[in-house]
């Protein structure tokens, strides 16, 4: 839902990402609540961390690869 330009243009480029970066935290703390919580019934949470942590290492990897690399030389056309 806060991922529409609209959204980014409202709060800001800064708070739009702070917002995004506070709900990877929350996922993985509701995680870690589920198991204290419920500590008999492992199989969801383990498939809700398996599914968040791979979904996390594809944004990572798409980040890595469209990120500059440090010292890379860039064109001036």
């Amino acid at each position: 839902m806060t991922s529409t330009q609209g959204w980014v243009k409202r709060l800001g480029f800064r708070r739009w990402k702070a917002l995004h970066r506070l709900a990877y935290l929350a996922g993985v703390l509701a995680i870690f609540h589920f198991v204290w919580r419920f500590k008999t019934a492992l199989l969801e949470p383990v498939i809700a961390g398996a599914t968040l942590f791979v979904l996390l290492a594809i944004r990572l990897i798409a980040r890595r690869a469209t990120a500059p690399r440090l010292g890379a030389k860039v064109s001036a056309e």
